[in-house]
C-alpha cells in the first residue's frame, strides 16, 4: 500500500514526538548533589553524557524510519514501472524464448498479465497448452504442478527470487494457474 504525503507527515510527526516523550520522562538528575566546585558546563557534560543512549536510539528511529518511507515509496514506483512495461501475449515469441531460460531480458515477466487476461488457461487441455505455451523444460521448482514456466526475475524492487507460471491439470485439463515465486 502507498504511502501518501499525509501519512508520511503523520509518521514522521508521531515518531518525533514518540522521541521526545521518551527524553521527557527521563529527566537526567546527577546521582550526587552537585558540589560547589563542580562548574556549570561540567554538570551539562554529565547530562549529555548520560543523554547520549536515547540521544542514539531516536536519531536511529528517525534515520531507520525515513529509510522505511523511501522503500516502501521506490519499491511501489518500481512495481508500477515493471506493470507499465507490460507486452501483449504473443505465441511465438513466449515459445522462442523457452529455451533462454536465464535471459537477461525475459520477456515472458511482461507477457504473463494480457496472457492471464486474454487466455482462459483453468479448462484448457494439454494439447491446447502445449500449442499456445509450448513445453516448459523440466525444473526441479514446484514438483507439485505439472508446467512450469520461468517468468523472469520477480517484479519487485529488491528482486532477489524469480517469478513462475504453474499450471496443475487433472484429467488431462488445467484445473489451476497460478504465478508464483520461488
Amino acid at each position: 500500500m502507498p504511502w501518501s504525503k499525509e501519512s508520511e507527515r503523520r509518521f514522521l510527526i508521531h515518531t518525533t514526538f514518540a522521541i521526545l516523550k521518551i527524553l521527557s520522562y527521563n529527566k537526567i538528575e546527577p546521582k550526587h548533589k552537585r558540589k560547589d566546585n563542580m562548574t556549570p558546563p561540567d554538570s551539562k557534560r554529565l547530562m549529555l553524557r548520560r543523554l547520549e543512549p536515547l540521544i542514539f536510539i531516536g536519531f536511529n528511529l528517525l534515520l531507520f524510519g525515513s529509510f522505511a518511507i523511501v522503500y516502501i515509496k521506490a519499491d511501489n514506483t518500481l512495481l508500477k514501472a515493471c506493470m507499465a512495461r507490460r507486452v501483449p501475449f504473443n505465441s511465438n515469441i513466449w515459445r522462442a524464448s523457452l529455451e533462454s531460460e536465464t535471459s537477461a531480458e525475459p520477456v515472458r515477466i511482461d507477457m504473463v498479465d494480457d496472457l492471464l487476461t486474454r487466455h482462459k488457461l483453468t479448462g484448457a487441455s494439454r494439447a491446447e497448452i502445449e500449442q499456445l505455451l509450448g513445453k516448459p523444460a523440466k525444473t526441479s521448482h514446484f514438483s507439485e504442478y505439472e508446467y512450469v514456466y520461468w517468468l523472469g526475475p520477480e517484479r519487485r524492487f529488491m528482486s532477489i527470487d524469480s517469478e513462475w507460471l504453474c499450471l496443475k491439470f487433472s484429467n488431462n485439463q488445467v484445473t489451476e494457474a497460478r504465478i508464483l515465486a520461488d
